[in-house]
């Protein structure tokens, strides 16, 4: 049977898009083939939800045609620096009250793989759909896509009623369904809004040939006005403003992943 290859998402299907995560280098080969169960930490005590199943959001006020919600800023440098969907996640939770910190996430929610080899001159590794692929602590990783993040995020709080998944929804949509609404979404785009290239290529292990997407990056979106979207960038730790048809550009090349604490 001959393997299908899937090299870039160019619409809103979540299935599998392209390469390199939110760090500066690019992962190396490894013959690890363990898989880290987000129960299975030493690091840090489970830290369960610390507020009611109900949120109240302060509208935020267009100021010179800018509306901007004030969410609290993590940056993911240094102790994570390929961590920047769980960081960004974090961000989403302390907005609603959560008290969790950045490593309680990583190491007992995210589900991390570092089942990444080499055989027979093919490399190997699991879906980015299904693991964080790697350590959100070590340069050498990948990341991860909405699916997993929205996995972890449900076992933080024991059930799905939390977490809504908007994956599909356009961003004009996100923004005057929820940022007007006072609630910021964590989406899927790339480290600076620079081109998404393909980076490592592997085999899944259904015999799919996989592409990384070289520079996928998660943030937090807080704000707009008529030229820029406005982002908690884990990245630089700081309120950045990108021009809105190059995000719009990134965000759907990524598959248009977004997802909503409430």
């Amino acid at each position: 049977m001959p393997k299908k290859t899937i090299t870039r998402i160019l619409s809103c299907v979540l299935c599998i898009p392209l390469l390199s995560g939110c760090g500066t280098t690019k992962p190396t080969a490894s013959t690890l083939t363990t898989i880290k169960s987000p129960t299975a930490s030493t690091t840090t005590t489970a830290t369960a939800p610390t507020t009611a199943t109900t949120v109240t959001y302060a509208k935020p006020k267009a100021v010179r045609g800018k509306v901007l919600i004030d969410a609290p800023i993590l940056c993911q440098f240094p102790e994570y620096p390929t961590g920047c969907e769980s960081v960004a996640a974090v961000m989403a939770l302390k907005y609603v009250g959560e008290t969790t910190s950045v490593d309680n996430f990583i190491d007992n929610y995210l589900e991390c793989s570092q089942r990444m080899y080499w055989e027979g001159g093919k490399y190997y590794a699991p879906s980015p759909y299904e693991y964080f692929l790697g350590d959100p602590r070590s340069e050498n990783s990948y990341g991860c896509m909405s699916t997993v993040i929205k996995q972890a995020l449900i076992r933080y709080f024991g059930s799905a009623d939390r977490v809504t998944d908007t994956t599909c929804v356009s961003l004009p949509n996100l923004c005057k369904t929820y940022i007007d609404n006072g609630v910021p979404v964590i989406v899927w785009a790339s480290i600076g809004m620079i081109p998404i290239t393909d980076g490592q290529t592997w085999l899944l292990p259904d015999g799919t040939e996989y592409t990384w997407p070289s520079n996928e990056h998660s943030l937090l979106l807080v704000g707009y006005d008529t030229s820029k979207y406005y982002f908690n960038d884990p990245y630089t730790g700081k309120v950045v403003g990108y021009t809105r048809s190059t995000v719009e550009q990134r965000y759907e090349q990524l598959g248009m992943q977004s997802l909503v604490v409430k």
